[in-house]
C-alpha cells in the first residue's frame, strides 16, 4: 500500500508506474449534493476535489457506471464545440472531464457532465487508462463522499485569512463637573442705619423702620424745644 501511494504522490503520473496497478481497483465517488469528486484505489481515498455537475433541468445521472470510451480531446457536439479535455464518458453522452470554466467548480453549473479542472482531469484520465475501463467504477450519487482523505494526498487547504484589528481606543472618560446646586435664598430685605450729623441714633432696620424712627426723633426734638406741629 505505501508502494501505491508513492506513486500516485504527484498529479502526473507516468504511464510505466501506472502499470504497476493493476491489481487496484479504482472508485471515482461523485457526490451531487457535495459537488466533489473522490478517487480511491484499492479502498484507500487518495484524491478528493470540487466539481461541476448537471444543473436544474440537466441533473447528471445518478448511479452506478463503468466508463465507456475515453477521450484525450473531445469537443461537444451539441453545445457549440466546447472543449472536454480528457472525457471518460460513463452514460450515453454523460462524461467525466475538464473544464476552463475554473470559477464555477463546486457548482452545480454543467449540462450534465462532471467537470473537473484540467490538471485534476488529467490524473484521473491516465488512472483509468492504465488500469483499464472493466476495472473503474463511477458512482454518482447525492449522498456525502464516504470518509476521509489521506492527509499527504489532500488538495492544499486554502485556511481562512484572518484580520486581527487593534482593539479601538477606549473612549476618553468624561469627567462630569456637577453643577453647582443653586439654593433659592429668601429675598432679603435692606437694612439701613440712619444717624444724625450730631452722632445721635435715630434709628435701624429696613426703610419703613428707619422712616418710623425718624419720626419719633423730630417729635422728640419738638417735646425738647417746645416746638408745636
Amino acid at each position: 500500500m505505501n508502494r501505491l501511494v508513492t506513486l500516485l504522490s504527484s498529479s502526473l503520473i507516468c504511464l510505466p508506474a501506472l502499470a504497476q496497478l493493476a491489481q487496484a481497483e479504482i472508485v471515482v465517488n461523485i457526490s451531487k449534493s457535495q459537488q466533489q469528486l473522490a478517487v480511491t484505489i484499492d479502498g484507500t481515498e487518495l484524491y478528493r476535489w470540487p466539481v461541476s455537475t448537471g444543473r436544474g433541468g440537466l441533473d447528471t445521472p445518478s448511479g452506478i457506471f463503468r466508463p465507456i470510451r475515453l477521450e484525450r480531446q473531445w469537443y461537444s457536439s451539441k453545445y457549440d464545440g466546447s472543449p472536454m479535455p480528457y472525457s471518460i464518458f460513463f452514460h450515453r453522452g454523460y462524461a467525466v472531464h475538464g473544464t476552463y470554466e475554473k470559477r464555477n467548480l463546486g457548482r452545480a453549473v454543467s449540462h450534465g457532465c462532471v467537470r473537473l479542472l484540467p490538471s485534476h482531469a488529467a490524473t484521473l484520465f491516465s488512472l483509468v487508462r492504465a488500469r483499464g475501463k472493466d476495472s473503474t467504477r463511477i458512482v454518482v450519487t447525492d449522498a456525502p463522499l464516504p470518509g476521509a482523505i489521506a492527509a499527504d494526498h489532500a488538495e492544499p487547504r486554502v485556511e481562512p485569512k484572518i484580520e486581527f484589528k487593534a482593539d479601538p481606543a477606549p473612549r476618553p472618560r468624561t469627567t462630569h463637573s456637577r453643577q453647582p446646586r443653586i439654593v433659592q435664598q429668601p429675598a432679603v430685605r435692606p437694612r439701613f442705619v440712619e444717624r444724625h450729623s450730631s452722632g445721635d441714633f435715630i434709628a435701624r432696620g429696613d426703610e419703613a423702620a428707619v422712616m418710623r424712627g425718624r419720626a419719633a426723633w423730630l417729635r422728640s426734638l419738638d417735646r425738647q424745644y417746645g416746638v408745636a406741629r
